[in-house]
């Protein structure tokens, strides 16, 4: 069975910057419950997380009635139909035994994981074949995709005179009374600041209260232990910018169903791997490793390890402050000058032996902005950047720049790249950044020269260059050695730049 929580589009922001790409987050979740029960637990599930949300909002409303009632009588009167409207919860389950794998998948696929049953051993029989359990998972998920796209349309007609639309969230109108003048002296007194102009509707201010009606009271959560540092704190003394990392697993779908699985053999101990040798079985040994539930479990207990346990001690020994961290995602806000350690650090901690092991990769993107930028702008540029790393390969981490000149450069490098760029970060200073100026913008005429010959170019400017570091003659080499063989001298010349602008932290 499974259980997808998501909530509706929200209108764009009222902003300078142009609106930011539109997602649809969701949660899910799988389990697994007996048929005969299967229906009723998907109602009873729905009903029970619809039943939370409207708790934490009830919780919320009841603060705010304490304060507004007596003077704005009716300023919640659209609080239930926003509520109740917001979140779509879905549920669809699965009855493996009733579902034709060989038509949905081919003959051969299904053929391909059964191999694996010639390992048993006459006499003893299979609760159930091998493969079965990778491939519900995957119609479990087919079934569950196809209800999503169904789009949500929130259940929510407000009739009669209603207050202006929430300055957060469009699609619904704000609380409080509908007459401006009325409304006015209402978000006077709800924000008692006059910085927050903000004027929200029921989830806007179940979001802005939640920590102190609700949480705080149920999960012992307190909003002095929630406090989110701002830009400013978060570049620190004498800095003007800061950094958010975004990281993501790549190809965990793979891993989850098998396409990323050892070799039987390999998962064996090596006197049953002779044993089924010498009884011709080669075969099935050969075969990738069913996933079965145990390992499906395994790889999910893990992966909540890293989130709960792993990264967010990483973070904080790094001077940030994580935002988000589920399974295989990480986003986290950093000063410029930790940013890129945390991310080799939370890299190696994703391919430990107590995570997903040597052979997962994690791709990453770092925005780098000004502590006045847009927050959301930045936000966006570092999940721009993730998705750049996927894009060129997957495991790796591209670097984005967005100096408050409005001169914005990104470029990707390899994991085994990162150190050197961090060294590069202390090496700049001390030294001089003019030649990587001047070899940029020789680059058009440059990038028609063989590598050997830009090689030589840079060592000439770097000979030339007081206070120059000699050393970034070797880190070409090093780049380029792990570009490939691709032509990426224009990236590794901004990764440079880059670095020089990490060491000063300034335009």
């Amino acid at each position: 069975m499974r259980l997808s929580g998501v909530p509706p589009p929200l209108a764009p922001p009222r902003h300078s910057r142009p609106p930011l790409a539109k997602y649809r987050y969701h949660n899910y979740f799988l389990a697994l419950v007996p048929q005969r029960a299967a229906a009723e637990l998907a109602r009873d599930v729905r009903e029970a997380a619809q039943a939370a949300w409207t708790a934490v909002g009830a919780a919320v409303r009841e603060s705010l009635k304490r304060k507004h009632d007596a003077d704005f009588p009716g300023w919640d009167r659209l609080w239930d139909a926003q509520i109740q409207s917001y979140f779509d919860f879905r549920t669809t389950w699965l009855a493996p035994a009733d579902a034709n794998f060989a038509d949905l998948f081919g003959k051969d696929a299904v053929e391909g994981t059964t191999r694996v049953a010639g390992l048993v051993e006459a006499g003893y029989r299979l609760n159930s074949t091998p493969g079965q359990w990778q491939r519900s998972v995957m119609v479990s998920a087919g079934l569950m995709d196809a209800d999503t796209r169904i789009r949500h349309i929130p259940d929510y007609a407000p009739s009669g005179e209603v207050p202006q639309k929430c300055t957060l969230l469009g699609t619904y109108e704000q609380m409080g009374p509908a007459r401006l003048a009325d409304s006015r002296r209402f978000w006077e007194k709800e924000s008692g600041d006059r910085e927050d102009r903000d004027r929200r509707c029921a989830v806007a201010l179940v979001k802005k209260h939640a920590f102190v009606a609700h949480f705080k009271r149920h999960i012992g959560v307190d909003l002095d232990d929630v406090h989110f540092p701002s830009t400013e704190e978060l570049a620190g003394k004498d800095r003007k910018y800061f950094a958010i990392l975004a990281m993501d697993g790549d190809d965990m779908g793979k891993w989850l169903s098998g396409d990323k699985s050892p070799r039987v053999r390999d998962v064996l101990h090596p006197k049953i791997v002779r044993y089924h040798e010498e009884r011709g079985r080669q075969e099935a040994l050969d075969a990738p490793r069913p996933v079965s539930p145990s390992l499906h479990a395994a790889i999910s207990e893990a992966l909540t390890h890293f989130a709960v346990r792993v990264a967010p001690g990483i973070v904080e020994r790094h001077s940030g402050r994580l935002i988000y961290s589920g399974g295989d995602d990480v986003l986290a806000a950093l000063p410029v000058d930790t940013v890129l350690d945390c991310a080799r650090e939370l890299r190696e901690a994703f391919r430990s032996r107590e995570v997903m092991g040597s052979k997962a990769g994690i791709s990453a993107g770092v925005a780098v902005g000004h502590v006045k930028e847009d927050l959301r702008y930045v936000l966006q540029s570092a999940r721009n950047a993730e998705k750049r790393s996927k894009d060129r390969g997957k495991d790796r981490l591209t670097l984005a720049i967005l100096r408050r000149s409005g001169e914005h450069a990104s470029a990707t490098c390899a994991w085994g790249y990162v150190g050197t760029l961090v060294d590069q970060v202390t090496a700049f200073g001390d030294s001089s950044d003019r030649w990587a100026y001047q070899i940029r913008r020789q680059l058009p005429v440059l990038k028609g020269l063989p590598p050997e010959a830009f090689a030589a170019e840079l060592r000439r400017l770097l000979h030339h260059s007081e206070k120059a570091d000699p050393r970034f003659a070797a880190d070409f080499e090093e780049f380029l050695r792990m570009a490939g063989g691709e032509d990426r001298r224009e990236e590794f010349v901004i990764l440079c730049q880059s670095a020089s602008f990490l060491a000063r932290g300034r335009d």
